[in-house]
C-alpha cells in the first residue's frame, strides 16, 4: 500500500516538472 500511494506521489510530482519545463518553453518558443 505504502509503495503504490509513494509511486502515485511520485507519478504526480513528475507530471508537475514536466508542466512546469514545457509551459515556460512553449511560451518562449
Amino acid at each position: 500500500m505504502c509503495d503504490i500511494l509513494y509511486l502515485v506521489q511520485l507519478h504526480q510530482m513528475l507530471i508537475y516538472l514536466c508542466l512546469t519545463l514545457f509551459v515556460p518553453a512553449t511560451f518562449v518558443g
